[in-house]
Protein backbone atom coordinates (compact mmCIF):
# COMPACT_ATOMS: atom_id res chain seq x y z
CA UNK A 1 0.00 0.00 0.00
CA UNK A 2 1.44 3.32 -0.99
CA UNK A 3 0.87 6.71 0.54
CA UNK A 4 -1.35 9.04 -1.42
CA UNK A 5 -1.14 12.77 -1.03
CA UNK A 6 -4.27 14.73 -1.93
CA UNK A 7 -4.08 18.50 -1.96
CA UNK A 8 -6.37 21.27 -3.06
CA UNK A 9 -4.79 23.16 -5.94
CA UNK A 10 -4.89 26.98 -5.74
CA UNK A 11 -7.12 28.83 -8.16
CA UNK A 12 -5.17 29.84 -11.21
CA UNK A 13 -5.00 33.54 -11.94
CA UNK A 14 -3.94 35.01 -15.24
CA UNK A 15 -0.12 34.77 -15.73
CA UNK A 16 0.43 34.12 -12.02
CA UNK A 17 -0.14 30.39 -11.94
CA UNK A 18 2.80 28.25 -10.91
CA UNK A 19 3.21 24.73 -12.10
CA UNK A 20 2.89 22.12 -9.37
CA UNK A 21 6.10 20.06 -9.12
CA UNK A 22 4.62 16.88 -7.69
CA UNK A 23 3.32 15.61 -4.39
CA UNK A 24 5.11 16.52 -1.19
CA UNK A 25 7.87 14.06 -0.40
CA UNK A 26 7.77 12.00 2.77
CA UNK A 27 10.99 12.95 4.56
CA UNK A 28 10.82 10.23 7.22
CA UNK A 29 13.07 7.33 6.16
CA UNK A 30 11.26 4.03 6.04
CA UNK A 31 12.66 1.22 8.18
CA UNK A 32 13.37 -2.04 6.42
CA UNK A 33 10.88 -4.77 7.29
CA UNK A 34 12.10 -7.37 9.76
CA UNK A 35 12.78 -10.91 8.57
CA UNK A 36 13.29 -14.12 10.54
CA UNK A 37 16.85 -15.35 11.00
CA UNK A 38 18.51 -18.10 12.99
CA UNK A 39 21.90 -18.33 14.67
CA UNK A 40 24.08 -21.13 16.00
CA UNK A 41 22.67 -23.84 13.78
CA UNK A 42 19.06 -22.88 14.41
CA UNK A 43 19.38 -22.92 18.20
CA UNK A 44 18.05 -19.36 18.40
CA UNK A 45 15.85 -17.30 16.14
CA UNK A 46 15.52 -13.54 15.93
CA UNK A 47 14.45 -10.87 13.50
CA UNK A 48 16.82 -8.54 11.64
CA UNK A 49 16.19 -5.83 9.03
CA UNK A 50 15.66 -7.20 5.55
CA UNK A 51 18.79 -6.85 3.44
CA UNK A 52 21.30 -7.25 6.27
CA UNK A 53 24.12 -9.70 5.61
CA UNK A 54 23.63 -12.93 7.56
CA UNK A 55 26.48 -14.67 9.47
CA UNK A 56 27.54 -16.92 6.57
CA UNK A 57 27.72 -13.91 4.22
CA UNK A 58 29.70 -11.92 6.80
CA UNK A 59 32.25 -14.74 7.16
CA UNK A 60 32.42 -15.24 3.38
CA UNK A 61 33.06 -11.51 2.88
CA UNK A 62 36.03 -11.65 5.25
CA UNK A 63 34.49 -8.70 7.08
CA UNK A 64 34.68 -10.49 10.42
CA UNK A 65 36.25 -13.81 11.40
CA UNK A 66 35.23 -14.02 15.07
CA UNK A 67 33.38 -17.09 16.37
CA UNK A 68 30.39 -14.84 17.10
CA UNK A 69 27.53 -14.83 14.64
CA UNK A 70 27.12 -11.40 13.12
CA UNK A 71 24.52 -9.61 11.03
CA UNK A 72 25.77 -6.51 9.19
CA UNK A 73 23.92 -3.80 7.32
CA UNK A 74 24.83 -3.74 3.62
CA UNK A 75 26.16 -0.21 4.12
CA UNK A 76 29.17 -1.78 5.87
CA UNK A 77 30.74 -2.48 2.50
CA UNK A 78 30.06 0.97 1.10
CA UNK A 79 31.30 3.28 3.82
CA UNK A 80 30.92 4.59 7.34
CA UNK A 81 27.74 4.73 9.35
CA UNK A 82 26.83 1.08 9.26
CA UNK A 83 25.31 -1.11 11.95
CA UNK A 84 26.01 -4.65 13.03
CA UNK A 85 24.34 -7.08 15.41
CA UNK A 86 26.70 -9.53 17.05
CA UNK A 87 25.29 -12.62 18.78
CA UNK A 88 27.32 -14.65 21.27
CA UNK A 89 26.14 -17.69 23.21
CA UNK A 90 27.84 -18.81 26.43
CA UNK A 91 26.64 -22.33 27.32
CA UNK A 92 25.70 -22.99 30.96
CA UNK A 93 28.73 -25.23 31.64
CA UNK A 94 31.05 -22.33 30.73
CA UNK A 95 28.85 -19.57 32.14
CA UNK A 96 28.68 -21.30 35.52
CA UNK A 97 32.48 -21.02 35.89
CA UNK A 98 32.11 -17.22 36.07
CA UNK A 99 30.27 -14.81 38.30
CA UNK A 100 26.79 -15.80 39.54
CA UNK A 101 25.56 -12.30 38.64
CA UNK A 102 24.30 -11.65 35.11
CA UNK A 103 25.19 -8.00 35.58
CA UNK A 104 28.79 -8.90 36.43
CA UNK A 105 29.06 -11.42 33.57
CA UNK A 106 27.89 -8.79 31.08
CA UNK A 107 30.40 -6.24 32.39
CA UNK A 108 33.22 -8.79 32.22
CA UNK A 109 32.23 -9.79 28.67
CA UNK A 110 32.16 -6.28 27.23
CA UNK A 111 35.33 -5.28 29.11
CA UNK A 112 37.10 -8.29 27.59
CA UNK A 113 35.91 -7.44 24.06
CA UNK A 114 36.83 -3.77 24.43
CA UNK A 115 40.19 -4.17 26.22
CA UNK A 116 42.08 -3.00 23.11
CA UNK A 117 39.98 0.16 22.85
CA UNK A 118 39.35 3.19 25.01
CA UNK A 119 35.84 2.44 26.27
CA UNK A 120 33.50 4.27 28.62
CA UNK A 121 30.56 2.38 30.08
CA UNK A 122 27.25 3.45 31.54
CA UNK A 123 25.87 1.54 34.51
CA UNK A 124 24.16 -1.77 33.61
CA UNK A 125 20.38 -1.84 33.94
CA UNK A 126 18.17 -4.86 34.59
CA UNK A 127 15.06 -5.14 32.43
CA UNK A 128 12.16 -7.20 33.68
CA UNK A 129 11.58 -10.16 31.41
CA UNK A 130 8.15 -10.87 29.90
CA UNK A 131 6.22 -13.69 31.52
CA UNK A 132 6.20 -15.75 28.30
CA UNK A 133 9.90 -15.23 27.58
CA UNK A 134 12.35 -18.15 27.82
CA UNK A 135 14.82 -15.78 29.48
CA UNK A 136 14.86 -15.33 33.25
CA UNK A 137 16.36 -11.85 33.24
CA UNK A 138 17.90 -9.33 30.86
CA UNK A 139 20.76 -6.93 31.56
CA UNK A 140 21.56 -3.94 29.33
CA UNK A 141 24.69 -1.81 29.14
CA UNK A 142 25.46 1.05 26.82
CA UNK A 143 29.02 2.04 26.01
CA UNK A 144 31.17 4.10 23.70
CA UNK A 145 34.58 3.01 22.49
CA UNK A 146 37.33 4.58 20.44
CA UNK A 147 39.42 2.15 18.43
CA UNK A 148 43.12 2.61 19.10
CA UNK A 149 44.06 1.64 15.55
CA UNK A 150 41.38 3.43 13.51
CA UNK A 151 40.48 6.16 15.98
CA UNK A 152 36.81 5.64 15.11
CA UNK A 153 34.17 6.04 17.83
CA UNK A 154 31.44 3.43 18.06
CA UNK A 155 28.36 3.38 20.27
CA UNK A 156 27.16 -0.02 21.38
CA UNK A 157 24.20 -1.36 23.31
CA UNK A 158 24.82 -4.82 24.76
CA UNK A 159 22.25 -7.14 26.32
CA UNK A 160 22.76 -10.32 28.30
CA UNK A 161 19.72 -12.61 28.26
CA UNK A 162 19.89 -15.28 30.98
CA UNK A 163 18.31 -18.71 30.60
CA UNK A 164 18.97 -22.05 32.33
CA UNK A 165 20.71 -23.36 29.18
CA UNK A 166 22.93 -20.39 28.27
CA UNK A 167 23.62 -16.68 28.32
CA UNK A 168 22.82 -15.03 25.01
CA UNK A 169 24.68 -11.76 24.50
CA UNK A 170 23.62 -9.30 21.81
CA UNK A 171 25.67 -6.28 20.80
CA UNK A 172 24.24 -3.67 18.44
Amino acid sequence: SSLLSIERLPKMGRKTAKKKRGAAKNTVPKAAPLVDATVFGGSYSLQVPQGWMHPAEVLASGFDARPSEQFVSRRALSGPGFASLIVDVVPAHIRDLGSPSGKQRLCEFVNYHEEENDATFKAPVEVKSCHDSPFESVWLIEYKSVGKLEGRTTRTMAALLESPEADVILRL
